[in-house]
């Protein structure tokens, strides 16, 4: 008994020492792939600023273009006023007061008359240094067009002298005397304009994402634009991480504490045309990646723990296995989280300024309306949709669309599209830009109507059941008091006019009573006898059957059979469709006149179509044809189109119709192609 223990000494202590081995690599092994993971989930992390930076920058770029423009409107327009004041110097001595009623009338902040020595002699602010010097750099711009090399300069953004604060200024040459005239806007009032354009509006849209801390818009003066909450940030001078930013056009990211929290902060340069124009900075949450490294890292302890206890090399293998995949799905996940957002937008989205040209085109619209945004982009909405009255209307009101249905009819396609719109507004509350977001309704609408039209021919039909019973009963017994006076009443006086009169009844009995027998077999249409016939043969038997009669009519009538094939059909109701669609094409045509009708097995589809040139259809009519009773000639009952849309809709096919008056009209029948055994049918 004493050497039990031994004998198990050295295999315990291979056992221990195998453990802790195990548990120093399992241990290695989990931290190196926690640093993996951390280094996966920083470049996801990455990934996703990059793509949001991406499309904040491109959103900014045509967002700031418009604003360029607006600054050089700002410029043309101070380049005017200084030049109107130069010509009134001719009529004499500008004063003070002048120059204040032209700074009131043209709406600016400043001006100010300068001799050849660079000072300030008349101003159109009271009270203040009217002899003040220009800054010397200031200076040297304004002797260089005192020389004659320029009329005007854009000084661009300083601090004027005379009035004590930042503005945006405009040197003219005074054209009767040495010296220039000095116009300026507040620099103020411009940032509070940039920060009003509708980039801010955006950045605002981004934040919201709850993994979003911050999107700042940020130059060398400040802060341009940002999200809600962010009230200072570090100053690009003061930050060397955010210099090298400056000298290049590549996406940097570095963590930062923001708030009190562990921020992944990407950086990139926004250029306008070719000239920075500010840094776009985004911070984003690293909360769930701390959150998933967390995990990962309790779940490793817990492996090691495992293995220690257990013992077992391969279970703590594959739950390291099982736990690495869920790092890599979770990664996945987080990494796929922008392309979801981008790429699940279902209504196209139209965009245009107030010229009414196309600034935003995206895929779903590209998709609704079958072009590619590259050939559309900078032209007029007419150009590339028929009817845009919703941009313009909204255009020339000024008021945006909350909700409206229009008809689209783009080459072969007919569309129906919900469409609202929304305004994007200038610093004067003009129209700047109009968007329109189109839903496509087309095939909701058709599904809907064809719903109403079966319930309402199936209730016409329970309807017309009941009457004709009712109506059946009566009228055999008055065909059948017709009968008996024919054969047991003759009359003394006037009997060829009574035999006349009962034949009559007779007839219109039995004329009544096939009308009847009709309805009954609408409101109860027989089951399919479904049949395997081809396309050609299906066409023939009826076409044949009608050349006569339209010959006889001076019409000529053909069929041509596009792409044959079996197809299975209850032929007696099919050859009653044709018949019935063929006749009616017979009786709206005149001598000279044409009747088509092609067939085609396409696919899995076949497609039958009755063309004529006949009188057409009147557009009134056109959504009440396939209603029960409803018919354009005084001798019909209304229940033939009825009974072709019922025969059809029995077949798991669509009936549609085009028509145009003193053109013609087309039926197009669209069915699905069955085949193999009858019983699958």
């Amino acid at each position: 008994m004493k050497n039990f223990p031994q004998s198990f000494s050295r295999p315990v202590k291979f056992l221990l020492v195998g453990i802790i081995v195990l548990a120093v690599l399992m241990v290695w092994f989990g931290y190196n792939e926690l640093q993996e993971s951390r280094r996966d989930l920083r470049s996801s992390l990455e990934a996703e600023g990059a793509t949001l930076i991406e499309a904040l920058n491109t959103a900014s770029e045509i967002n700031l273009l418009s604003s360029n423009e607006f600054q050089r409107l700002l410029t043309e327009k101070l380049v005017t006023v200084c030049a109107h004041v130069s010509d009134l110097e001719q009529f004499g001595a500008l004063t003070a007061a002048v120059l204040k009623r032209h700074v009131e009338r043209a709406d600016v902040d400043f001006l100010g008359v300068g001799d050849g020595k660079g000072r300030i002699i008349i101003s159109s602010v009271a009270g203040v240094n009217r002899n003040a010097l220009v800054h010397q750099e200031l200076l040297d711009s304004i002797q260089s067009m005192n020389r004659g090399e320029v009329e005007w300069i854009d000084l661009g953004t300083w601090n004027n002298p005379v009035v004590g604060r930042r503005q945006y200024l405009v040197a003219y040459k005074r054209n009767h005397r040495a010296g220039f005239i000095l116009a300026g806007l507040d620099a103020e009032h411009i940032l509070r304009f940039r920060k009003r354009i509708g980039l801010g509006r955006y950045i605002q849209d981004i934040g919201r994402n709850p993994q979003i801390e911050y999107v700042v818009l940020q130059d060398e003066y400040g802060i341009i634009s940002a999200t809600r909450g962010v009230k200072e940030m570090t100053s690009i001078e003061g930050d060397p991480f955010l210099r090298p930013a400056l000298a290049g056009d590549t996406l940097l990211a570095h963590p930062v504490t923001y708030e009190g929290r562990e921020v992944l902060e990407v950086v990139r340069p926004l250029y306008i045309e070719g000239e920075f124009f500010a840094l776009t900075r985004i911070g984003l949450s690293t909360q769930r990646t701390r959150a998933i490294l967390h995990r990962g890292r309790n779940r490793m302890i817990i492996m090691a723990v495992i293995v220690v206890v257990l013992g077992g090399l391969a279970f703590g293998f594959l739950l390291v296995r099982q736990r690495y995949q869920i790092l890599r799905e979770e990664h996945r996940v987080v990494r796929g989280y922008t392309d979801r957002v981008l790429d699940n937008m279902a209504d196209g989205v139209v965009a245009a300024d107030n010229t009414g040209k196309i600034m935003v085109f995206n895929k779903a619209a590209e998709k609704l309306f079958g072009v590619n945004s590259e050939r559309v982009l900078g032209k007029t909405c007419r150009a590339v949709i028929p009817d845009t009255s919703s941009i313009e209307e909204t255009l020339r009101t000024g008021k945006p669309i909350e909700y409206e249905e229009r008809s689209y009819s783009l080459g072969d396609r007919n569309i129906i599209a919900g469409i609202s719109t929304s305004i994007i507004h200038d610093a004067d509350g003009g129209v700047n830009m109009v968007v329109a977001v189109i839903k496509d309704l087309t095939e909701q609408r058709r599904v809907l109507a064809e719903l109403q039209r079966r319930e309402k021919l199936s209730a016409m039909g329970e309807l017309a059941a009941g009457v004709a019973h009712e109506i059946r009963n009566p009228l055999n017994a008055i065909g059948v008091i017709a009968q008996r006076f024919a054969y047991e009443f003759s009359p003394r006086e006037d009997e060829e006019e009574f035999r006349e009169l009962v034949q009559t009844v007779r007839q219109e009995v039995q004329r009544v009573n096939e009308i009847i027998k009709q309805f009954l077999e609408f409101a109860r249409p027989k089951p399919l006898t479904l049949g395997k016939v081809s396309l050609s043969e299906l066409l023939q038997s009826e076409i044949k059957a009608l050349e006569s009669q339209a010959a006889h009519a001076g019409i000529h009538l053909d069929f041509t059979v596009l792409q044959d094939g079996e197809i299975v059909v209850d032929v007696n109701r099919m050859q009653q469709v044709l018949l019935n669609l063929v006749q009616n094409a017979i009786e709206a045509c005149v001598s000279g006149d044409r009747i088509e009708v092609t067939g085609e097995v396409k696919n899995d589809r076949v497609i039958i179509a009755v063309r004529d040139t006949g009188k057409g259809i009147p557009a009134e009519h056109m959504s009440k044809i396939f209603n029960l009773y409803f018919s354009t000639r005084t001798t019909g009952t209304g229940l033939g189109l009825s009974i072709v849309h019922q025969i059809i809709s029995e077949h798991g096919g669509e009936i549609t119709v085009e028509s145009e008056v003193g053109k013609g009209t087309e039926f197009v029948i669209t069915l699905p192609r069955r085949t193999g055994n009858l019983n699958e049918v």
